[in-house]
């Protein structure tokens, strides 16, 4: 098999050829794009899209579960806000997202009443394969004489692994230091983004949810998703 692509190339051509790809990307993506001309939104589909047929609005005006949002601890507030992006540098407002339905509205019990309906279904080692899963990510902030360093250095590899034994970070250490670059900008904005929506957690509005785990987080928008 012939060496991957990825392990041949020169560090410096690597990063000039990463960069070119990563502009173009994020040219077609913003473009000449501002607030004031934001690009229309993909349309809902299946599910969303039976959602989006429903009223976002409060079910009667100021109920106090409409004023609830998510308080995130400052400290991690404090801590993401210092991790600056390395490529993409574009104000938090080019991201147009659509606005969170109210807490009361007859969208957000739709969403509540298919979770209950996922959780009637769920079996006990679906939760324990959710569970095993649910540790997997990377965090930017580890470096390298961190004792979690090498850990979080291969989940970057995760979801690719059937590609080959070759795929892993000590072999291809010049992608692995792109991946971790891309994925400190998308949490850069994607963090500062649930900062600014700070939705709460279904469970907040409905206690016979019983989640797996309690993120520290807002809900919306999805970090997996993102």
């Amino acid at each position: 098999m012939n060496a991957p692509i990825c392990s041949t190339l020169s560090v410096a051509k690597f990063k000039t050829i990463a960069v070119i790809c990563l502009l173009a990307f994020v040219t077609e993506a913003v473009g000449k794009r501002d607030a004031r001309n934001p690009r229309p939104l993909a349309p809902s589909r299946g599910h969303y899209a039976k959602l989006a047929t429903l009223d976002p609005k409060p079910e009667a005006p100021n109920l106090p579960i409409d004023w609830k949002r998510f308080e995130t601890a400052p400290s991690f507030v404090k801590k993401v806000e210092a991790i600056e992006p390395d490529f993409v540098r574009v104000p938090l407002d080019i991201f147009t997202l659509p606005p969170c339905p109210a807490n009361s509205s007859p969208q957000t019990r739709a969403e509540i009443d298919y979770l209950l309906r996922l959780q009637a279904h769920r079996t006990e080692a679906e939760g324990e394969r959710a569970l095993y899963f649910a540790p997997w990510g990377y965090s930017s902030s580890v470096k390298r004489d961190n004792p979690e360093f090498e850990s979080q250095q291969r989940n970057l590899f995760y979801v690719g692994r059937s590609i080959g034994s070759w795929f892993n970070p000590k072999d291809l250490p010049v992608t692995a230091e792109l991946l971790g670059r891309v994925w400190r900008d998308a949490s850069h904005y994607m963090w500062r983004l649930k900062f600014k929506h700070a939705r709460i957690r279904p469970y907040t509005i409905d206690a016979s949810l019983k989640n797996l785990e309690s993120p520290s987080w807002a809900a919306f928008p999805s970090g997996h998703a993102s």
